[in-house]
């Protein structure tokens, strides 16, 4: 698979113990130490979605609101609290009932500059089970907001490490990497990144176009070229950069599972895709646009993981 492909990705991989889900990277809060998150990553409408958060100034009248994705912060929002002079606490809003990317913000004293926001949530069609809050024992895997570094923000340690000449650049939440078509990210191998029997990842994505020579791969768990199971699962597109496909190995052998869900150049899109074990789903900008059924179970790999590059060399 060769390519040369330049595009700037926010990239966020999480694992349960027998479940994998992912969020999209959390914007940058400037100067402010505030910190917001939410889960579960994917509900249904109606559903409860707890909202933590620290960091908060002390005044009054700070306060969290709940937002579409790309809304303005002077635009109406879907349900919000006052912080009554909390700087840490939990809070419970409810899943509106149109689907999509929702976020929370936290603003100081009664303002509408927002100081921290969350990972986004998607509130999806249908009656889907969603997915369950982690816990102690059920934690992130990986979480790469690219806000300025290549740190893993989940506490499992699995930082990146710059190869090539890398650039951050203004993205649709904060910060995102940007790729050249000549560099990439190395993340090494660690007990965390071997995913099992399901797994969720999710990512903005700005393409330029789709490159020449090959799939656009956006991250693998080793060399895709390889067609075993030293490469157990990878995020790409399809040759022309349109469409995207995941590869999952099952004995031995690596099978693309392509989709429906075209993508355009030029323009910000929210990509996630799901595996249960039995059916793989994807979505773009939180609407489900294909399911695909794949039965198996993913070997380990002691392969690192690579952002932004197709081993052995080929860039996207």
């Amino acid at each position: 698979m060769n390519s040369n492909k330049k595009f700037v990705i926010l990239l966020e991989i999480f694992v349960i113990t027998f479940f994998v889900m992912c969020v999209v990277p959390v914007c940058g809060l400037s100067d402010s130490s505030a910190d917001i998150s939410a889960y579960p990553s994917i509900v249904n409408p109606g559903d409860e979605i707890t909202v933590t958060y620290s960091g908060a100034p002390g005044f009054e009248l700070d306060w969290i609101a709940m937002y579409k994705v790309g809304d303005p912060n002077e635009e109406e929002y879907d349900m919000g609290y006052y912080l009554a002079g909390e700087k840490s606490g939990t809070l419970s809003f409810t899943a509106p009932d149109e689907p999509g990317g929702y976020e929370f913000r936290l603003f100081e004293d009664d303002g509408y500059t927002d100081i921290a926001r969350s990972n986004v949530v998607t509130v999806q069609e249908g009656t889907t089970p969603a997915t369950p809050p982690p816990t102690a024992e059920e934690g992130f895997v990986a979480h790469y907001p690219f806000d300025g570094d290549y740190k893993d923000y989940s506490g499992n340690d699995n930082d990146g490490i710059q190869k090539g000449s890398m650039a951050f650049a203004d993205a649709e939440l904060g910060k995102g990497a940007s790729f050249d078509g000549k560099s990439w990210i190395e993340v090494s191998d660690s007990d965390s990144l071997d995913l099992s029997n399901a797994l969720t990842f999710s990512v903005w994505l700005y393409k330029q176009d789709a490159g020449t020579g090959g799939w656009a791969v956006v991250f693998s768990k080793g060399d895709t070229s390889a067609r075993d199971s030293n490469s157990p699962y990878a995020l790409l597109h399809s040759y022309d950069g349109k469409y995207p496909s995941i590869c999952l190995v099952k004995n031995n052998y690596r099978e693309m599972i392509g989709s429906t869900a075209k993508t355009g150049f030029g323009e910000w899109y929210l990509l996630t895709v799901t595996w249960d074990g039995a059916d793989i789903k994807y979505y773009i900008n939180g609407e489900l646009k294909d399911t695909k059924e794949w039965v198996g179970t993913l070997p380990n790999s002691d392969s690192k993981l690579i952002i932004g590059s197709d081993p052995p060399g080929s860039t996207e």
